[in-house]
């Protein structure tokens, strides 16, 4: 057997300093990932989130699932050949308002790529899409540059919510799922998955629009990114994205989440720090406290009455 060298002590120290960069990178990425989730659990429709989680560990339809993630490799070649603008520039104006999302939500930071024009001319993709893999191993975000464009201030901040909602929540496996299905469009297996699916992708929707409504500058700009988006994604190219609840169901949903202690808590701290920086401008020392009303609902009582709504006590 032949005889191990012995490593000299600038190996050593070199190996020692490696592990320990690694050891720092790995504890960061827990914490971070860990905070993300406390974030994500004080907004997000409570059924949504254990619903997803039990789909992805369940025997069967975690199967297919895994076998959708097997496939992310070549659907993302595929997309990088067909779908993406590899020349675009996303405006720096987009990534701010997209950064400011990511902070009020604590939500992870997606991979941001942009369609290409035909991708934009076939009418299949809404202005922002979630794409990725389970427990947030890929995260992307397709943005619509020609269809952002069109949209106003409030249809936009919505559409880049909702999204980043989705991705906090879990749900960019579920968008990939009909991705892969629209692509195998003689799979029985993955549109049959797709079905499978359904009963608790009509659910994602009440987390992304309260991700929305957080991010958003009230009740009524909420209501209009939702009408956007609804519109949007009526028509028949985007049939494949996975169907949301009804409209007016989201609406109620969304007017019962505004009375929320969470909501009222975010939204005191945005304006308490607006009023901050404004006080600090001019010079005033007297700084503004966060207010939550006496009579807010919490979340769990929320999510209580839509659960009853949706009939699934």
């Amino acid at each position: 057997m032949a005889a191990t060298p012995n490593k000299s002590p600038e190996q050593e120290d070199d190996a020692s300093d490696e592990a320990s960069v690694l050891e720092g990178l790995l504890h960061r990425r827990h914490n971070a990932a860990h905070k993300e989730r406390r974030a994500r659990d004080a907004y997000a429709f409570g059924v949504d989130v254990r619903r997803t989680r039990w789909f992805i560990q369940h025997r069967l339809l975690g199967a297919g699932l895994r076998g959708v993630e097997r496939q992310w490799k070549s659907v993302w070649e595929m997309l990088q050949r067909d779908t993406l603008d590899h020349e675009a520039t996303c405006p720096a104006p987009l990534l701010r308002e997209l950064a400011n999302c990511v902070k009020i939500l604590g939500a992870p930071t997606p991979t941001v790529s942009c369609l290409n024009e035909r991708a934009h001319l076939s009418g299949a993709w809404p202005s922002v899409t979630a794409l990725g893999t389970s427990h947030g191993d890929v995260r992307h975000l397709l943005l619509d540059l020609r269809g952002i464009q069109a949209l106003s201030d409030t249809e936009r901040r919505f559409a880049l919510a909702s999204a980043l909602g989705h991705l906090q929540c879990d749900h960019a496996l579920f968008f990939t799922a009909a991705l892969v299905a629209r692509l195998e469009e003689s799979g029985v297996l993955y549109r049959g998955l797709q079905r499978a699916l359904r009963p608790t992708t009509k659910l994602m929707c009440f987390s992304a629009d309260r991700a929305a409504l957080l991010c958003g500058d009230g009740l009524e700009s909420t209501m209009e990114g939702l009408r956007q988006q609804v519109a949007e994604t009526r028509s028949v190219n985007t049939r494949w994205l996975p169907q949301p609840s009804s409209y007016d169901l989201r609406v109620t949903a969304i007017r019962e989440f505004f009375r929320s202690d969470v909501h009222a808590r975010i939204l005191s701290a945005r304006i308490v720090k607006m009023n901050s920086d404004r006080s600090s401008t001019d010079g005033d020392a007297s700084a503004p406290q966060p207010h939550v009303p006496d009579d807010a609902w919490s979340v769990a009582k929320v999510d209580r009455r839509l659960t009853q709504r949706l009939g699934l006590l």
